[in-house]
């Protein structure tokens, strides 16, 4: 009888050891997937759209600082347009390639489709980390001074390669009403290449 419950004792032993190793090897594997999906996400480009700012005045003789020209807007006359900027920043770890997207402007809502549809090229680069380029685009001044009042709309969308397996998408519309911008709709979609 004591000899059965020392078996008994053994098996239940072994049997608790070998639960504790399963257990411990599958929260290793859940470790080490959550590790590796810290690393790739943390190893790849991330773009950034950050919110436009005026950048200039545009008149037939030349371009003024938007700060100048708003400090002495008498002195300097009425603008053609108002050229607005977007910095694209790669916040990221790793370089971004073919970075490319495009611009659209118009006084009524509109949505994701339609900047797809009807956007116009901002040109491409290639930025490592850290590095920005500034897509620039223009509000003609009949429209600016009014902003007040009126509404405009402006949106951007950026697409890159990710470490040469994903092409990324990122995309804002704003709101541009009393010189303010505000984000009216954002969207961000990573697609494996085949």
């Amino acid at each position: 009888m004591v000899e059965d419950l020392i078996i008994f004792a053994a098996f239940i032993a072994i049997l608790v050891t070998t639960i504790g190793i399963i257990l411990s090897n599958n929260r290793t594997k859940d470790a080490l997937a959550l590790t590796r999906t810290e690393l790739e996400m943390s190893l790849r480009p991330w773009i950034s759209i950050k919110n436009p700012e005026a950048r200039s005045a545009l008149f037939d003789k030349g371009n003024v600082l938007y700060t100048d020209w708003e400090k002495n807007m008498s002195a300097y006359g009425t603008p053609n347009a108002i050229r607005v900027i977007v910095t694209v920043e790669n916040i990221g770890k790793v370089p971004a390639t073919s970075v490319s997207g495009k611009v659209f402007q118009q006084k009524e809502p509109f949505d994701q489709n339609t900047l797809y549809d009807k956007g116009a090229d901002i040109g491409s680069a290639h930025l490592i980390p850290g590095e920005s380029f500034l897509p620039s685009f223009e509000i003609p001044f009949n429209i600016w001074k009014n902003l007040n009042k009126d509404h405009f709309y402006f949106g951007m969308e950026v697409k890159y390669n990710v470490l040469q397996t994903t092409k990324s998408l990122i995309g804002r519309i704003w709101h541009l009403h009393q010189f303010q911008f505000s984000i009216s709709d954002s969207w961000i979609d990573d697609t494996v290449l085949q």
